[in-house]
Order: C-alpha cells, then structure tokens, then sequence
C-alpha cells in the first residue's frame, strides 16, 4: 500500500501544517482538498506546490525525491 499524505481535522485556527516524517516514498499518494496547498520545501527553499486534488509522488513531479 502506498504511503497516503494528507491533513486530517485541521482545526478552525489552523493555517499550516508540517507532515511529520521526512521521509517521503516514491509513489505515495498527496491528497489535496480544496481550499488547500501543498509546498514541499527542501533545505529552507520551496521547490513545488501542489493543488487541490490526488498527486502520486514521483521524480517527474518532485524532482527532488
């Protein structure tokens, strides 16, 4: 089964979230809900956002995996 990221009950006075495992696979799912983004940042720099929808996760999306 393929790694799932995604925020679940953000609450009311949420604004950002940060996923907690470093690690991400090649192949995992990014699931975006509408109304959000998603920025995967490396080494203080952003390097690509995301939109609402379902993303998998590999090197022609997210160089760098």
């Amino acid at each position: 089964m393929p790694q799932v990221i995604e925020w679940i009950n953000p609450s009311p006075e949420d604004i950002i979230w940060k996923y907690p495992d470093e690690t991400i696979t090649w192949g995992a799912q990014l699931i975006v809900k509408e109304m959000e983004a998603a920025v995967f940042f490396r080494d203080g720099k952003a390097y690509d956002v995301f939109g609402p929808g379902r993303h998998a996760m590999t090197t022609a999306n997210l160089p760098l995996l």
